[in-house]
């Protein structure tokens, strides 16, 4: 009796402060939440702890903080904390969990707000937690309370065996790990999450916001990958097999840096082994695909970081402004020495002058091309006509003369100078000789086709 008094003084409640009334008031050890005991559920607990005092009235007055404590009242050393860690380890887990129940599933549930509320205002989020299979026994999880040292050592052990699972994907999880502490978070080892289009959220035909909240959760978990062990997801295969869902299910996966395992939904993933390593090769692929698409970001990046070949540095811009501004306050007397000096200069060194060599380039490169040109074009000889390529024509006339005129009227009528409109010949002719041809009186010359 005497080691389970001193058990219960100095480990279960020393953060008790007794008031001169005799009241106490319970504190519970600094950085604990309220909501650390998430598998504290027995309604019990109240009561246990009223017996306890019942039991030992004495604890009240004989352990007393320092302030309060005269010369001769001391504190006890506690023999609980004094075994060694392996002891008191095996001791957590006889206290805090159940051999019958290897695994504890922790649901977070959404709680249904009043219909009446949502006439005027949202609903608000809410939840709650379920615990299946339910405990046959209460646990009492009030030993968490006693000090800092044995929280931080039991409530990983409480943890241990407990497989948190979001009901929905909707914002529970944030909402459940906000009100734990960060050394409870860092505690989670296991999380269960159900495939976007599997977890009983009706989205209707809207495929793309349960894909949406899939991701989100996807990087609230991601958070906790430090302390993780393991991610399970349920679901049905047929959405793995269906391509085009890969990238909305296994890019957030990737984000997850643990152990993940798929379990088909009312099986164990022991029965389905080319289930397993079907889905272990879909995450690899996907995580290839990240890493190139990270690759190509990076390269996209640093070039934009890297200054154009166009752009001038700045310092070069500084420097062509400041001449510019010099030649302003330039009067024009200024101007005419300053453009003496430049033909001097000139006169003396052409190469001095800027751009000159530049240009003399230019010129020596257009002057070859044009060179290159003439040389292509080839003049054709000269040849001596031959007959074939000449008609012989009349010198007076535009058109070739006939061997022949028949007699007409109008050679009769006037011998002055006449026009043929059909052949638009010009010319005096002298009928009456009654020449037969032409080669006699009038002269001929060759014209080339």
């Amino acid at each position: 009796m005497e080691n389970l008094d001193s058990f219960n003084a100095t480990a279960v409640y020393p953060y008790s402060i007794v008031t001169s009334s005799g009241s106490s008031h319970q504190h519970a050890p600094p950085g604990l939440a309220a909501s650390d005991l998430p598998l504290n559920f027995s309604s019990h607990d109240q009561e246990d702890s009223e017996q306890l005092w019942e039991l030992f009235p004495n604890t009240r007055r004989d352990y007393l903080p320092g302030s309060q404590i005269d010369d001769k009242q001391k504190w006890n050393k506690c023999r609980l904390l004094s075994l060694p860690k392996e002891i008191r380890l095996h001791i957590w887990e006889h206290v805090l969990t159940n051999p019958s129940i290897p695994e504890l599933a922790v649901w977070i549930i959404r709680k249904p707000s009043s219909p009446l509320y949502k006439l005027t205002h949202p609903p608000p989020p809410l939840f709650g937690t379920r615990l299946e299979p339910s405990r046959r026994s209460p646990v009492n999880t009030m030993i968490l309370l006693a000090n800092r040292f044995i929280y931080e050592e039991a409530l990983p052990v409480l943890y241990s065996t407990a497989n948190f699972i979001p009901g929905d994907l909707e914002g529970l999880w944030p909402l459940f790990t906000n009100t734990l502490s960060p050394y409870a978070r860092s505690c989670i080892r296991r999380i269960r999450l159900f495939s976007p289009l599997n977890n009983g959220t009706r989205h209707g035909n809207d495929r793309s916001r349960a894909f949406f909240h899939w991701a989100v959760t996807c990087a609230q978990v991601a958070l906790l990958s430090n302390t993780l062990r393991e991610v399970e997801i349920y679901g049905d295969w047929s959405i793995f097999e269906v391509r085009s869902n890969h990238r909305a299910l296994l890019y957030p996966l990737c984000k997850i840096k643990t152990k993940k395992k798929f379990y088909p939904i009312g099986s164990r993933a022991e029965c389905h082994p080319e289930l397993q390593n079907m889905f272990k090769q879909f995450l690899a692929e996907a995580g290839e695909e990240l890493k190139r698409s990270a690759s190509v970001r990076e390269a996209n990046a640093k070039a934009a970081r890297s200054p154009l070949r166009t752009v001038r540095p700045r310092h070069d811009a500084t420097k062509l402004i400041e001449p510019m501004h010099a030649l302003i306050g330039y009067s024009m007397e200024d101007w005419c020495r300053f453009a003496e000096e430049n033909l001097k200069r000139i006169d003396r060194d052409l190469s001095s002058v800027k751009g000159i060599q530049q240009f003399e380039k230019e010129l020596s490169e257009h002057s070859r091309s044009a060179q290159n040109r003439n040389d292509a074009i080839t003049t054709p000889q000269e040849s001596s006509p031959t007959a074939e390529e000449w008609d012989m024509v009349s010198m007076k006339s535009g058109a070739f003369t006939p061997r022949a005129r028949s007699f007409s009227m109008l050679s009769t009528t006037s011998k002055e100078e006449w026009v043929d409109t059909v052949s638009t010949l010009v010319a005096k002719e002298d009928v009456g000789n009654g020449d037969t041809s032409d080669g006699d009186s009038e002269g001929w010359e060759y014209v080339e086709k």
